[in-house]
């Protein structure tokens, strides 16, 4: 696909496919070494300036494509951080498109001028995508074990789903779904060959793998079995990391899969809109006790110290990593 268009036109992927968005950073320049590079991203994400935290971080890829657990879990911070707000903003738009019932004399001008708007923000989140996808094919060789391979699968699952987002009904929507349903089914099946029921990059992979199933393939079913069948087996093993996120897990299955009837675990579900609105209190709560800063994420805003710690968390739950 993006390497075989590069190659055929002459130049590498560093060249043609820088991050679409450096010129808003074009006078911040990252340190030379490494560890420096490290400690700037980290200072920028704790900031919530993830244009520049990316630049680091290509700088770092560039330098030495074979990342640290540190490294990969600050990669994938800063293209979440990117993405969020451009996927929300995508969402809000067509969601205003699609409502809209203006006068006849005012139809025409408004809504083609809101096509074009969102015809623009489909395009930034493209271009984000494309070039997040090219970064993770050139990283996947350079991976150093079996849960950096699985962190990076994730990763192109979660990237060419959300780029099927802005496909929805062209001709790139089923490549896109294709090329997702497939990393998400060999992360899966690396999760479950080499990673405890409760490791939390394992809860990751389940978690994004049953909301491709729910919002991009529209099978409700296969996607709540799959995150049922990921918490019991996680339910099993009493010790680990993950543990004291489990308990949470029923209600915001519930709520990531826009469940509000009744909850996928057999559980009775609270009246709709009750469920979001707890959580949301709930994040606050959170967020004042470690008074850290968060950012934009799907509907959630997380707290940075967790998304930047050990292991791959998810967009909206167990295991540190971008997710939803």
């Amino acid at each position: 696909g993006t390497g075989r268009l590069m190659a055929a036109q002459g130049a590498s992927p560093k060249e043609r496919n820088p991050f679409p968005f450096s010129h808003l950073c074009a006078d911040f320049h990252p340190p030379d070494a490494p560890a420096d590079i490290v400690h700037i991203a980290e200072l920028y994400g704790k900031a919530d300036r993830f244009e520049e935290m990316v630049v680091c971080l290509n700088k770092l890829v560039d330098i030495n494509p074979r990342l640290d657990e540190r490294s990969r879990n600050l990669l994938s911070v800063a293209y979440s951080g990117v993405t969020a707000p451009r996927r929300n903003a995508c969402r809000v738009m067509r969601s205003v498109q699609s409502s809209r019932s203006e006068p006849k004399t005012t139809a025409d001008r408004q809504a083609k001028m809101l096509k074009d708007s969102v015809k623009k923000l489909e395009t930034e989140l493209t271009e984000v995508c494309q070039h997040v996808c090219s970064r993770l094919e050139a990283l996947l060789p350079h991976a150093e074990d079996e849960v950096a391979t699985i962190f990076y699968l994730k990763m192109k699952g979660d990237y060419h789903r959300y780029y099927a987002e802005t496909t929805i009904g062209g001709p790139a929507e089923e490549l896109q779904k294709t090329l997702a349903l497939d990393a998400y089914n060999e992360a899966h099946q690396l999760v479950l060959e080499h990673l405890a029921p409760n490791h939390p990059l394992r809860l990751g992979v389940a978690l994004n793998f049953s909301v491709f199933y729910y919002e991009i393939l529209k099978s409700p079913d296969r996607s709540c079995t799959l995150a049922k069948q990921a918490f019991d087996d996680a339910v099993q093993c009493n010790t680990g990391e993950a543990t004291g996120h489990l308990r949470r897990w029923p209600s915001a299955v519930a709520e990531w899969l826009r469940v509000e009837a009744a909850d996928p675990f057999g559980k009775p579900g609270p009246a709709p809109g009750a469920r979001s609105a707890r959580a949301a209190r709930g994040r606050n709560r959170s967020r004042k006790r470690r008074g850290t800063s968060g950012y934009a994420c799907g509907a959630a805003r997380i707290p940075y110290a967790e998304r930047a710690g050990h292991g791959a968390r998810t967009e909206t739950g167990p295991g540190r990593g971008d997710v939803r």
